[in-house]
């Protein structure tokens, strides 16, 4: 179909490439399918393109991130729902994400408590049974070291008569873990008190969990060491490593060895790259997937690629989907009455098992003649089909 100016689910979107100094068109098409045994059939009501969308109420807390990015170098794969057990009165079990052959593991536990032995070992009780776990970075490996910031205090604050809209000296304080603020185990110093009143994530690496390792971070520049935050959900933009992607970060000492975001394949050394955003701009920021469900671009005929969730479904049941065979077809304005091919590259495929519902963001994307204004954009047409 041919569009003049945006829809609910689509757009063009007129951008300047920061890296190779080149103008750009993309356009962005968004469907909403239903999953009815392992088919996926289009969806009576379609899910409008969305910007990005925080909840103030909850720290680090995304609901929606946005669609209308121009430009990701990678596939985001997305999980939002719950985490159910295989059996009743299961007080811990592994979930699964698969794409093809990529796969991500799960380890969700239920809730326990940890306490600090007389001879200073942190000792945690065993786990209670779980009925449900969110797929939410608030249950993960993260948070605040309340504890030690009332000890220490926030040196930001010192700025809080300076507050402007856009700078929340609460949100900077160094006792947040910077890989997730909105979690939960952070641990600065080992005391009494701070492991009473520390909450331990339900949702946890399996492959290096918390129980296997010290606990106590001890220096708040040795946050690099500790344990990557696991899910399935949108990275909040303020996250390391996403922040990292614009040349940021909090300070830190660099670990032994290499980074583990590094070590486990999810960044390439040299990394993190920090200074100016000119100079260390990476476009994938815009990718918010989890680690570990950022894939190399998926385009063309997916028809074979299998989606396999496990343990993520209120069933019980294994919860599995392939994309429709054919990609749409989607064009950007060639000026004067033309049409400039592209080749569709998945943005996103955000899953709901609870809903039984898939949401697929295409992009399709050519260089323009010159750099658009948003009035411009109003008015230049663009065509996306599907089969």
């Amino acid at each position: 179909m041919l569009f003049v100016g945006p829809t609910a689910t689509s757009q063009q979107i007129a951008w300047h490439h920061a890296i190779s100094n080149d103008d750009w068109l993309s356009v962005v098409a968004k469907r909403t399918y239903l999953v009815d045994r392992g088919r996926l059939l289009l969806a009576p009501e379609q899910e409008p393109l969305r910007i990005l969308e925080g909840d103030p109420s909850r720290t680090g807390t995304i609901v929606h991130e946005a669609d209308i990015y121009p430009f990701k170098p990678l596939t985001d794969i997305v999980v939002q729902g719950h985490a159910y057990p295989p059996r009743p009165q299961d007080t811990s079990f592994i979930a699964k994400v698969e794409v093809g052959p990529a796969s991500k593991a799960l380890l969700v536990v239920g809730d326990r408590q940890a306490t600090l032995s007389p001879t200073g070992r942190i000792i945690y009780s065993p786990s209670e049974p779980i009925e449900k776990v969110p797929l939410t970075y608030e249950v993960a490996y993260g948070g605040i070291d309340l504890v030690a910031e009332e000890k220490y205090g926030n040196p930001m604050m010192a700025f809080d008569r300076y507050r402007r809209p856009e700078f929340q000296p609460e949100y900077h304080s160094p006792f947040i873990y910077p890989r997730n603020a909105a979690g939960r185990g952070y641990l600065i110093e080992a005391t009494r008190e701070a492991v009473d009143a520390l909450q331990l994530p339900n949702i946890e690496d399996p492959y290096d969990p918390i129980s296997k390792r010290g606990l106590a971070v001890e220096n708040v520049l040795r946050w690099p060491s500790m344990p990557l935050p696991w899910g399935t959900n949108w990275l909040h933009p303020s996250f390391f490593p996403r922040i990292a992607y614009l040349g940021a970060s909090r300070q830190f000492e660099p670990p032994t060895g290499p980074w583990p975001e590094v070590r486990r394949g999810f960044a390439e050394a040299p990394w993190p790259k920090l200074g100016h955003i000119t100079e260390a701009m990476d476009y994938r920021f815009f990718n918010a997937g989890s680690l570990g469900l950022q894939l190399p671009p998926l385009q063309g005929d997916l028809s074979t690629l299998e989606f396999r969730l496990v343990a993520l479904h209120p069933t019980g049941r294994d919860f599995t989907f392939r994309l429709p065979a054919k990609p749409p077809r989607i064009w950007v304005d060639g000026r004067n009455g033309s049409f400039t091919a592209t080749n569709p590259v998945v943005h996103h495929v955000v899953i709901e098992p609870d809903r039984n519902t898939v949401h697929v963001v295409w992009r399709g994307h050519a260089r323009a003649l010159r750099p658009y204004t948003e009035p411009e954009l109003e008015k230049m047409p663009y065509k996306v089909e599907w089969d």
